[in-house]
């Protein structure tokens, strides 16, 4: 396992065969190295944890956790829990991430200090892999979202 991980990135699993193969993928190819990658899988009752575990045998940085089914929330709490790094990270295991993601985020967080999130747009994109018109901008909607009674000031970042 790496032990100088920055970012610990999260995927909970739970009956995602289809898909979880080129969210992992997209791990792979990350321009960023620095990180381990959490995979919960939440009870599956398909075949998830056997697409998983030959990343686990190629890359330290990949670790298969496993529990009994508690629900997205549940399996994404596991794994932040299990979690070494300074930055977390979370990717849906239907989802995938564009080789700089990792990359540009840690950039923003080393350099900002008074930043405590960053997020970046995403894009739908069909089984076949193909992207569809729906693209999501990232911004938040107001401009200060997460306002809360003891929080002064919350920064944002996005790409």
């Amino acid at each position: 396992m790496i032990t100088s991980a920055k970012v610990s990135v999260v995927v909970p699993a739970y009956n995602v065969r289809s898909y979880i193969w080129e969210a992992l993928v997209s791990l792979e190819r990350q321009s960023y190295r620095e990180f381990e990658v959490l995979i919960v899988d939440d009870g599956s009752t398909d075949d998830t944890a056997e697409l998983v575990k030959p990343f686990c045998r190629r890359d330290s940085r990949f670790q298969l956790l496993q529990k009994s089914n508690g629900g997205l929330s549940s399996a994404r709490n596991y794994g932040i829990r299990h979690a070494r790094a300074s930055y977390i990270a979370l990717l849906d295991a239907d989802d995938v991430y564009k080789p700089d993601k990792l990359a540009k985020h840690v950039a923003v967080l080393d350099r900002e200090p008074e930043v405590g999130v960053v997020y970046s747009a995403s894009q739908a994109i069909r089984d076949d892999g193909s992207p569809t018109i729906m693209r999501l901008s990232g911004k938040p909607v107001m401009s200060d979202p997460l306002k809360r009674p003891t929080v002064q000031e919350f920064h944002w970042s996005w790409f």
